[in-house]
This record gives C-alpha cells, structure tokens and sequence, in this order.
C-alpha cells in the first residue's frame, strides 16, 4: 500500500555486495517490531513473507514497513481460534496446514522462516512439490548447513529454533524474540559477521520466487485434504480491471500519520494530528470523485485481487500510493474481506507498518 520508493528487501539484498549480521538483524528488528505490534491489537497477519517487507527508500538498506494485511484477522472475530488455511506455502505454520484452530503464534514461525533467509540466504523448507513441502513444515525438518552457517552467531540459530518450533505453545512470542540473545547482541560483533556468501543463494531464491507462481498467497479449503495436494483449492480472485475503490498511503518517507511521534517501540504516542488530517480529508473530498483528488501516474503492481498505483494528489502535490479494487466483481465474501482489510490498516499506527492514508 504505501508509496516505498525502496522496493521489497529481498530484491535489495540481490543487489547488494557486502551484508552483515547487524544488517540482518536490523531488518529483522524492524518486523518483529511490527508483528509485536500487530499482535498488542489483537491482530494476526497470517501472510509474512518477503515481497511484505518493504523499504522506506533508497538510501536505507534497513529501515522497513510491513506490508498486506489481506489475510489479517482480529483474534476477537473468532473466540475458538482461527481455522482459514491461508498464507503462502513456504512461510506458513504447522498448525495451519494441519486445520486445527491456531493463534498468533503462526506469524512467529513466518517470521523464523525469513529471519533463516535472512541469515542464510535460502528457505529453510525446500521441496518439488506441495505435499512434500507440507511434511517437512509439519516435522520442522530444516538444517543448518555448514556452508552457509558455519560462520554465523549461535544466538542467531537459537533463535531461528525457538521460532520454528512445531508446538506453538512453546515458540517464542515477538516480545519473547525482541529480548533474546541475538537481539541485543553488540553492533561491533555482528558487523564483523560477513554474509556475504549467502548473497549468492538470496539472489537464486530472488530469481526463484519471481518464476514460480506457486509462492503466491492462497487460501486452502478448510475440508482439503493435507497429505493430498491435488486437492487444495486456491481462492478465486481476479485482477481489477478499473478503478471503483482506491486506498491511499502517504510517501514513505517518513512515518505513516502525519505529524505523529513514536516511542522506542514505534507507536504512536500522539494521535491528534492523525484526526486532524483525517478530518480534513474527508471534508476536501466532499462532492468530488477519486479522479478530481489524485492522479493515476504509474502501474508499480498487478496481483491477483487489486492494482497497485503511484499517484498524484492534483491539490499539494504530495506523491502517494493508491491500492485499486474492483468491488462489483467480488463475491460478497470477498469484498467483507476487503473492507476488514482497510479496517484494521485504519486502526494500526506504526512506523514499521505502511500507513492508511485515505479510503
């Protein structure tokens, strides 16, 4: 949603010639930060993965923004726990696959599977096909292999296996994982981890994910069937076809909300200039339609359920992203999805989280 001049971090590191442990624990910081967040609300994202995280700009390697809360779900919509396989396959828990009722937890486990491609380069879960891939995230089975591991901070691979632990009772929650050793380990020794040898493999995997249409969310059919990949049902969403509903997100640099301060965690301590701008919006855009206020200027993205635009606000000439969806084509299920989307993004006021900015 918002306007991250920086694109996803995994196509940032392809590029890069010289990476550290300290790099990857910042990125890694900076989403744990925002999962803690998300799960003091009351929410689970139930969909982290790479192409979420975003960079702010160009400049910053590090300074990042989750993305994509199409699959979030308020923890207090369903009392008995949730129960919707979705996700993305490499990134999802156990617990989801296995159709049982899960929690929060499931977004700790993504988080390890990307703090593991993060540290090593390539997904800790590999196989040719979906049942296979099923069974080693239901077994946990992943190594570290010392050709890409040798080298890196044991707190770092304590960590990652307190995250992708197959009991969620027992894996480690974001507070839990923000006060681990590897966390607050000092920024000299990490910078002289070099993980440079792990570019070569996060540029394979890069390559990879852009090929295979099968790393892309889908929602799995409560009755599918585990150990039967045939039988898994992807949702049916098609692509927008014209503008109906626009969502926009202020430019990333800079926090989301306007004039708004944060605290060492990143929340918003001051929500006032946030109400003020909201006001102030929804009083410009009486009588005028989507067309009279912003400027379509640039396709950035096509997905499977909405278009994503750089745009033109015509009045201050502020640069902003805006999200197009085709309502009337969607299925009354789906569009109640789409508004608890725009929903809980109004509700979340981070600096490591994109900022709803109007809908």
């Amino acid at each position: 949603l918002e306007l991250a001049r920086g694109g996803d971090v995994f196509d940032r590191l392809a590029k890069k010639t010289v990476y550290t442990e300290k790099d990857a624990r910042e990125l890694a910081r900076n989403l744990i930060l925002a999962v803690s967040y998300v799960h003091r609300c009351g929410i689970v994202h139930r969909d982290l993965k790479p192409e979420n995280m975003l960079l702010v700009d160009e400049v910053s390697d590090t300074n990042t923004k989750l993305a994509d809360f199409g699959f979030a779900k308020r923890l207090s919509d369903t009392p008995g726990g949730l129960r919707t396989r979705c996700g993305t396959p490499a990134f999802v828990a156990p617990e989801i696959l296995l159709g049982v009722p899960y929690n929060m937890s499931v977004d700790m486990w993504s988080v390890g599977v990307i703090l593991y491609l993060l540290l090593g380069g390539y997904p800790p879960f590999q196989h040719e096909n979906s049942k296979g891939l099923f069974r080693k995230i239901r077994a946990a089975d992943y190594v570290f292999h010392d050709k890409y591991w040798e080298n890196i901070s044991v707190s770092a691979k304590q960590l990652i296996a307190a995250l992708l632990q197959v009991d969620p009772a027992v894996r480690l929650s974001a507070d839990a994982a923000l006060k681990s050793e590897w966390m607050n380990a000092d920024d000299g020794d990490l910078s002289e981890k070099n993980l440079t040898c792990s570019l070569g493999e996060i540029r394979k995997f890069n390559a990879r994910r852009k090929l295979k249409s099968a790393i892309h969310a889908v929602t799995w059919a409560v009755t599918a069937s585990f150990w039967n990949a045939d039988t898994v049902s992807f949702s049916g969403r098609e692509k927008t076809k014209d503008v109906v509903s626009g969502w926009v997100a202020s430019h990333a640099h800079g926090s989301s909300g306007g004039d708004d301060h944060h605290d060492e965690g990143g929340h918003v301590k001051s929500k006032s200039a946030s109400r003020a701008e909201t006001k102030r919006l929804m009083n410009a855009k009486l009588g005028k339609t989507f067309k009279d206020i912003y400027e379509l200027t640039k396709k950035i993205r096509t997905g499977s359920f909405a278009t994503v635009w750089e745009a033109t606000h015509r009045s201050d000439g502020r640069v902003v992203a805006v999200k197009v969806v085709q309502r009337r084509d969607l299925k009354p299920k789906d569009d109640a999805q789409f508004l608890n989307e725009v929903a809980i993004l109004q509700s979340l006021k981070h600096k490591n989280i994109v900022g709803l900015h109007d809908f």
